[in-house]
């Protein structure tokens, strides 16, 4: 599993149609599904055109949701990209576990920005310990369940399998016409 190689196309229609379809079938879970994209994103192409796709994610999300407040997620996902960008270099692109914690730190900053946000815009938030569980603990979990499971696990169950020492040479010489040596 490598980030570097991930086919954008792809990655964007599994954000895109769980995003369309997932409030009409469960209107009380709030996934954040396009992270997982703005992720691969970040570790295939510039900070420029990642803050970008960030704005249009944000503006899409803006724009299916049913509160009047237009942009909170447009700007939250900008700044939170805007944040973790630079943080990429700290996680290996190769690694199973980078997609899902760079997922969990992005759906939370994102859900903490939306906070201060609507304060900032509104001055009346009444905020719980069920909140900050939820909303900071809870729900970016289980985006990170979700770009494991929809972006990793299949890749790596039905991917190319990786060669290891003595099979790598092995299949080497084969190609090459040679006989085994052993």
């Amino acid at each position: 599993m490598n980030l570097y190689s991930k086919r954008l196309d792809v990655a964007f229609l599994l954000a895109l149609l769980p995003t369309l379809f997932m409030p009409a079938l469960f209107p009380g879970l709030r996934f954040f599904f396009f992270v997982p994209f703005l992720i691969i994103l970040f570790y295939q192409k510039k900070l420029v055109l990642c803050l970008w796709a960030s704005l249009l994610a944000g503006l899409l999300l803006d724009l299916l949701s049913s509160h009047s407040r237009l942009g909170i997620y447009a700007f939250a996902y900008v700044c939170t990209a805007l944040v973790l960008y630079r943080y990429k270099r700290h996680f290996f692109a190769d690694s199973l576990s980078t997609l899902p914690l760079m997922t969990f730190f992005f759906s939370a900053l994102t859900s903490f920005m939306q906070l201060l946000l609507i304060y900032t815009f509104e001055k009346k938030i009444q905020l719980s310990f069920e909140w900050w569980i939820t909303d900071l603990i809870v729900y970016p979990i289980g985006d990170a369940v979700y770009g494991f499971c929809v972006y990793i696990v299949p890749g790596w169950v039905f991917g190319k399998p990786i060669r290891k020492g003595r099979d790598y040479f092995v299949e080497r010489n084969l190609e090459l016409g040679r006989k085994d040596s052993t």
